[in-house]
């Protein structure tokens, strides 16, 4: 009841600022503007209103013998609606001496948290598409007082978030034992990894350098479609060594890679890429057909006899053939070509196991498109720079996205901790509630029949509240 009398006050206001809109000769686009305003503002109210009664039954369901209210203290939240500012009640426990506000303990709140989950989210999803300037811009379109560094700070919350899930996962396994979480069970899967160098952040006079992000994708197969199935990404500003733990760790979560007869290992033939074979069961090392195709261009892309008999070789699998077509290439070609060749030849021997045509073999060659989608395209826009920290942060956030698993990262698994006692605390006292608020609505309304009858706010507020059904509340 009492919510409901609070409540009362906000929706008249806003339906006074709706009507006065009549009066006003207003084109449509400050019409829109107005109303879009008008309605921000109430729920705003709402909200600031729930979270404040919500709060009063709090301290009126808790053991006073326990908790000792202490005062109230206001509390500014950035929201998808806008800023709302309510007041909550401190107290301490009288056992431990623990000081707490227990409406932030029932909803989850962190201690110096400025953005709601909902819209840390939508921050998220939306810097992981545009700079964080534009998704600033985007987002103070219809709430103001989003910054750039609020987006910012989001994602930087959520890649460190996700490192330290990484590593803690990768300790667990590597270096105490645990057995892997995974209960997919199939028979092969296909890791693929790769990097990419992006502009690093330097001070005035220092010497332009890159930033290494590597990127691992972990899947079943290949829908009719050509998409990968049961997509998995890792990826991060770390070393070999970190980054293949984490894979297989994060793989271990998915798959049963006890149950893997045979991984197919995909990569372009870096040294670092092949240490993944160490950590995967029963690893087959396969050179990615679009590096293969790329140095056989570079190296003999101006003969045409001697790359037709050269490919004709490796998909013979005949590797005497490869090296008496790459001679004679080599015996037709001038000093910078034979550079070339001679680099093609080492490049050939070193991949040839991953090159040797297996009648079982998959057919990989997704590194590429994958790295361009998760990283590439967000990250080598054009004058951007980054930390280290930064890559690695966002790299990270835009891993989970590419898993699917973005929802994760907006801060809700931290809401849902108490979620069980909220949804008691909540039934208990939506039944008290709709109690009240039946009572309340089944007694009399003098000014449904009094002078003030036809007023606008009696005859479309007052007179509608009395008609809800009690099972709405």
């Amino acid at each position: 009841m009492e919510l409901i009398r609070h409540l009362l006050p906000i929706i008249l206001q806003f339906l006074s600022k709706i009507l006065s809109l009549r009066f006003q000769t207003l084109s449509l686009y400050q019409m829109e503007e107005e109303v879009s305003r008008a309605v921000q503002w109430f729920t705003c109210k709402v909200l600031e209103q729930l979270l404040e009664s919500y709060d009063d039954h709090l301290m009126r369901q808790r053991d006073s013998r326990q908790w000792r209210l202490i005062h109230t203290k206001r509390r500014t939240i950035l929201t998808s609606f806008g800023e709302i500012c309510f007041r909550r009640r401190y107290y301490r426990d009288n056992k431990t001496g623990r000081r707490v506000f227990l409406l932030d303990e029932a909803l989850g709140f962190a201690p110096r948290q400025r953005v709601s989950s909902r819209l840390r989210e939508q921050m998220i999803a939306l810097a992981t598409a545009v700079s964080y300037h534009r998704a600033a811009h985007i987002l103070q379109t219809w709430v103001p007082g989003v910054s750039v560094m609020s987006v910012w700070q989001a994602v930087q919350e959520a890649g460190e978030q996700e490192r330290r899930q990484a590593e803690a996962q990768q300790r667990l396994v590597f270096d105490q034992g645990e057995l892997p979480t995974g209960t997919r069970q199939v028979k092969e899967l296909a890791v693929e990894a790769d990097s990419v160098w992006v502009p690093a952040r330097r001070k005035h006079g220092e010497q332009p350098r890159h930033v290494e992000v590597k990127l691992g994708v972990a899947y079943e197969g290949r829908t009719e479609k050509g998409r990968l199935k049961e997509r998995k990404v890792n990826a991060g500003v770390m070393s070999p060594e970190d980054f293949w733990e984490q894979t297989a760790a994060m793989c271990s979560r998915t798959w049963d890679l006890c149950a893997v007869e045979r991984c197919w290992f995909g990569s372009d033939g870096a040294a670092w890429l092949k240490q993944g074979m160490e950590v995967f069961p029963s690893a087959v090392y396969r050179l990615d057909r679009y590096h293969l195709r790329r140095a056989l261009v570079e190296g003999l892309g101006g003969d045409s006899r001697g790359y037709a008999q050269v490919s004709q070789a490796i998909a013979e699998g005949n590797w005497d053939n490869v090296q008496k077509g790459l001679r004679e290439a080599w015996k037709r070609a001038g000093k910078a070509q034979q550079k070339r060749i001679r680099r093609l030849e080492r490049y050939l021997k070193n991949n040839w196991e991953g090159i040797v045509q297996l009648p079982e073999a998959w057919r990989l060659g997704a590194i590429e498109g994958q790295v361009f989608h998760h990283l590439a395209r967000r990250m080598k826009r054009h004058g951007a720079r980054w930390s280290d920290r930064g890559a690695d942060h966002l790299a990270r956030v835009l891993a989970a996205k590419g898993s699917g698993e973005l929802e994760r990262l907006s801060g809700e698994k931290s809401e849902r901790v108490s979620e069980e006692r909220v949804r008691r605390v909540m039934r208990n006292w939506g039944r008290k509630l709709a109690r009240a608020a039946g009572d309340w609505l089944e007694g009399g309304m003098p000014a449904l029949q009094g002078s003030a009858a036809g007023r606008p706010w009696v005859k479309y507020v007052l007179r509608e509240l009395s008609r809800l059904d009690q099972r709405l509340w």
